[in-house]
């Protein structure tokens, strides 16, 4: 049977087979062992096996799994809390992505307004057409003093009268916040690593609800896009 070297260096790309003469010398072949740049490596190992003899899972080395399984352990009690921890501090990011999806509304076709004058036919004739896009088309040809808005501040639209010519910029608070988000993301991740996730996730958190809270107050239209600005930086 002939046999085979095993040559293993660190240095070296991998594992490679040499042929070994009658002495027991290793026939090398410079150009079929990339990464080798000596037969007399020093920190070469050789070990001289028959060739048809399967490696031991010793030289095979430990995989992946079976790494995880030594050192670390099988996914139990623990790990299932921190699953559970880490999906919980997800809820609020998820609430603060789907908020201006609730709080943009629309108010005009759902008919959350009021004539004011009441001899104004037009708008009483608006106002009882059950079709919305008639409805929002025609609204945009009334004057603002013809109408008011029932409960101005329900809805982001209905406070900062975002309807009609300014109806983009009730989409723009939403981009705005995904232009945070996208920053946010890189930033956080840099810290993250240099001082710990666990610090990082807190932080954030906290700071994209005492962001949300402030812009709850926010007096302009401009005021909001800089606070929604920041609590997606925050997330």
């Amino acid at each position: 049977m002939e046999n085979k070297m095993i040559l293993a260096s660190p240095r070296a790309s991998g594992k490679f087979t040499l042929n070994v003469d009658a002495l027991g010398r290793p026939e090398l072949d410079p150009h079929s062992v990339g990464g080798l740049e000596s037969s007399t490596d020093p920190d070469c190992v050789l070990a001289v096996m028959p060739e048809d003899e399967p490696l031991s899972p010793s030289q095979h080395g430990i995989s992946f799994d079976d790494a995880l399984t030594k050192y670390v352990g099988e996914f139990g009690k623990g790990q299932w809390l921190i699953y559970l921890y880490a999906c919980l501090l997800q809820l609020p990011n998820a609430v603060l992505i789907l908020l201006l999806v609730f709080a943009i509304g629309t108010p005009v076709a759902s008919k959350s307004w009021k004539c004011t004058q009441p001899g104004d036919t037009y708008c009483s004739s608006l106002l009882a057409n059950p079709d919305p896009v008639a409805v929002k088309q025609g609204f945009c040809t009334m004057d603002r003093s013809r109408w008011a808005w029932t409960n101005p501040g329900q809805q982001l639209v209905t406070q900062y009268n975002l309807i009609c010519a300014d109806a983009w910029k009730a989409q723009l608070a939403n981009t705005f916040f995904f232009i945070g988000y996208l920053i946010g993301s890189g930033i956080c991740g840099v810290v993250a690593d240099a001082y710990g996730r666990k610090l990082m996730t807190f932080m954030a958190t906290a700071l994209g609800a005492a962001f949300t809270a402030i812009a709850l107050g926010a007096t302009n239209y401009w005021a909001l896009l800089i606070l929604r600005l920041l609590t997606g930086k925050s997330l």
